[in-house]
């Protein structure tokens, strides 16, 4: 045995029986990093690579200090970023509900076949983040220069973005919900069914 082991040095031991029940707890947690971390890793990456578009082009609208551009950006950017999106919370999904698979075919199928109906939702999280951004920026701004923006203003932007927060935080919830064993109630159709039949 070297200092990397190979698949030879271990012998093939008894397997897994059938109806064995499934992991819950830290036995789950630590079976689903030890299977299928790289995959979502490399799935996230990918909807990272998705969002490039967005941030660029914001970015440069960003610093013309024109909304428009900005705006125009973000739903520029959010066709793609829609899909990518999709495509990282099937893989992540699937790999919850022990689906068989290789990430990469799983992600490829679903931002296929999410392609869509996932476009006008990617275009919506990407407008808003960036109108959100944009009254960040401009309270700030406004505010260096020494003019008041009013309450309402300082009252409804930290609200909007809290609510991605409280959404972020709703997530980590229901990992960890998932971690102590709770299995959601999946369905194998893809997203744009679910969502026309959730209409």
């Amino acid at each position: 045995m070297g200092l990397f082991p190979s698949s030879k040095d271990f012998k093939d031991g008894p397997g897994v029986e059938k109806d064995t029940p499934r992991k819950t707890g830290v036995g789950r947690f630590f079976e689903l990093v030890g299977r299928d971390m790289s995959g979502m890793f490399l799935a996230n990456l990918l909807t990272c690579i998705g969002f490039l578009p967005v941030i660029c082009l914001v970015y440069i609208g960003f610093l013309m200090n024109n909304l428009t551009v900005m705006i125009v950006s973000a739903i520029a950017g959010g066709i793609l970023a829609g899909p990518a999106l999709a495509g990282v919370y099937d893989t992540v999904l699937r790999a919850l509900r022990d689906e068989a698979g290789y990430w990469w075919t799983t992600y490829r199928r679903a931002f296929r076949q999410n392609f869509k109906a996932s476009i006008l939702p990617g275009i919506l999280y990407c407008v808003v983040v960036t109108v959100q951004i944009f009254l960040v920026y401009f309270c700030f701004n406004m505010l260096y220069h020494g003019t008041n923006v009013g309450v309402p203003m300082w009252v409804a932007t930290p609200r909007g973005l809290t609510r991605h927060t409280k959404t972020a935080l709703h997530g980590m919830c229901r990992a960890v919900l998932l971690w102590a064993g709770h299995r959601p109630k999946t369905d194998p159709r893809p997203l744009n069914q679910l969502v026309m039949l959730s209409t």
